[in-house]
């Protein structure tokens, strides 16, 4: 090693790779993830002229781990010598913008600001032996005791200990209207997996600037509560008070103070944990009010997204990570965090602050502009927004569920609407019934006149039972005199009907809308011509089936 020299087997060893050679590949990996070994050494041997052979590809492997090892070992004495050893010390110096603070700086609402979410791009391929019924048998992975350094990982037995203890009491919490909208909300749909993955991904934590705080392997689950359970607990315990942003932040934070043990922790260090505003739009219009982070005091302009943007760079790892062992994947991620970290986080992070800045700058400078135009609206001060925020709110808790008044006299025009197609029906029958009595052939006219007569039965019982229900809304609502399709009452009635379903496809256009983008988000179509002409195409075919539904009652027996 001394000579520049790395060799491939530990006793009386044949082949060596240079420390140049290994550092580029190093290096070069690291800024295209997609890069493996195989090509690499296939690029070698074309470089020297010779065969390529695949035991030179286990050489390169077991020369570039002596290689990491040896890197990691002289990082470790230097962290030492500078007296950063101590246990967490990365992450209470993770990013100074975050963590440093000055002297007579002002108190903020929220000292920090973060993020974390799952991903399933970097999912480990698991080998298993093939029985003879064709079902799945045992492991054919060889076991290795490798760990990876650095304090990166969160240890799977630190994440086991926030397991499903008292979890279906949690679950249980009231309805906020967003459970039905996000998948990992349900525990019984993100604890399945699929069977030949191992490691289905990594559940990652970020500070505001893009600087990594924690992750851990998601094993044979999707985003369990687990995981977001147990970084939040080490966050609150190295860094206090913080407030993480989640696509599920409205749900895991009422769970997160309903919880036994963490609910205390996150008491005493005011942990918030809020909707990105990107995730937002996803959820219904009071959760906004609370949990988005445009509406949260100490926010300001962050969106609390920054896990999205580190995905869509570190998913080109899954291409040299998936059908690796599970130390060479651990250790792939890890090297990738520490050089995003230190060559990408680190260096652009003047520039981040510089544009924050000067965000802020244009901001002010439209001041005097919002002042003019608050008077011309009659706003006092900036307070105003706030009462109005609270009112919103309170409109909206109003309207959590439809008038009572409302909903009967709406239920009372479909119900009449039901009744005057039925009386249709019923005279529709009987007139064919008369006008067939003169035919010739007396076995055909009695068959067809046996059939109009079950018809006209059949039209005639669902007359009666649509009347009873028109009658029994009569008495809860006092009407003396039925509605008929000319008067006031009728007309309200229709208006207010065509408006619900109006906004009930409304509502059904906006999640379809979003829930397709997420999904071609998962199929790796981002960026794409393909995701953008998709969008717009299911976006034109929702909005016609949309305005399809509009369609209202005109007349008795016509739509």
């Amino acid at each position: 090693m001394n000579q520049g020299y790395f060799p491939c087997s530990s006793d009386n060893p044949t082949v060596v790779l240079t420390t140049r050679v290994l550092e580029v590949f190093r290096v070069t990996r690291l800024r295209c993830p997609r890069l493996a070994i195989q090509p690499f050494v296939k690029s070698l041997c074309d470089i020297h002229s010779i065969p390529f052979r695949p035991y030179l590809s286990t050489q390169f492997s077991i020369a570039f781990d002596l290689f990491l090892e040896t890197l990691s070992i002289v990082e470790k004495q230097v962290q030492v010598l500078l007296g950063r050893d101590k246990p967490d010390w990365r992450l209470k110096n993770v990013c100074p913008a975050c963590t440093y603070k000055l002297e007579g700086e002002p108190f903020l609402h929220l000292p920090m600001l973060g993020c974390e979410d799952g991903n399933n791009s970097l999912s480990w391929f698991h080998r298993r032996q093939r029985e003879e019924d064709g079902s799945v048998g045992a492991s054919r992975e060889r076991e290795d005791v490798h760990k990876v350094p650095g304090d990166y990982y969160l240890s799977l037995d630190e994440v086991n200990k926030w397991g499903k203890e008292e979890l279906e009491e949690l679950m249980k919490e009231d309805d906020d209207g967003c459970s039905d909208r996000w998948q990992n909300m349900k525990e019984q749909v993100t604890a399945k997996a699929w069977g030949m993955y191992d490691e289905t991904g990594v559940f990652l934590s970020l500070c505001c600037h893009g600087f990594v705080l924690m992750v851990t392997d998601m094993i044979q689950s999707g985003k369990l509560t687990k995981y977001g359970y147990a970084i939040t607990n080490h966050l609150i315990k190295v860094l206090s008070e913080i407030a993480m942003g989640y696509d599920i932040g409205c749900k895991f934070h009422k769970m997160v103070q309903a919880h036994p043990v963490l609910g205390d922790i996150t008491c005493e260090n005011n942990f918030r944990c809020l909707v990105g505003a990107f995730h937002g739009h996803g959820h219904c219009h009071l959760c906004q009010l609370t949990n988005l982070a445009t509406y949260v005091k100490g926010v300001g302009l962050d969106d609390l997204e920054y896990c999205e943007t580190f995905f869509s760079k570190s998913n080109a790892l899954a291409a040299s990570t998936r059908y690796t062992t599970t130390f060479h994947r651990k250790q792939a991620i890890t090297t990738y965090l520490q050089h995003t970290d230190v060559f990408d986080t680190y260096q652009s992070l003047s520039l981040l602050l510089i544009n924050k800045y000067k965000r802020a700058l244009e901001i002010k400078q439209v001041a005097p502009a919002l002042e003019i135009a608050m008077r011309e609206l009659g706003v006092e001060d900036q307070s105003t927004f706030v009462d109005w925020l609270a009112r919103e709110k309170e409109c909206l808790l109003s309207l959590s569920c439809e008038p009572v008044v409302e909903t009967l006299a709406m239920e009372y025009y479909q119900k009449l609407v039901n009744l005057a197609t039925q009386t249709y029906l019923v005279l529709g029958v009987a007139i064919p019934a008369m006008v067939g009595a003169a035919d010739t052939n007396y076995e055909a006219n009695a068959k067809a006149t046996r059939r109009l007569e079950a018809q006209r039965r059949y039209a005639i019982e669902l007359h009666d039972k649509v009347l009873l229900a028109v009658q029994e809304i009569e008495l809860q609502m006092g009407i003396a005199i039925r509605w008929f399709p000319n008067s006031e009452e009728w007309r309200e009635a229709a208006i207010m009907v065509g408006k619900r379903r109006y906004q009930q496809a409304l509502d059904q256009l906006q999640g379809l809308i979003i829930a397709r983008i997420f999904e071609l988000t998962k199929m790796n179509m981002s960026g794409t011509g393909a995701c953008f002409f998709l969008s717009f195409y299911c976006l034109y075919s929702r909005v016609c089936s949309c305005l399809h539904a509009r369609v209202l009652y005109t007349e008795p027996g016509r739509t």
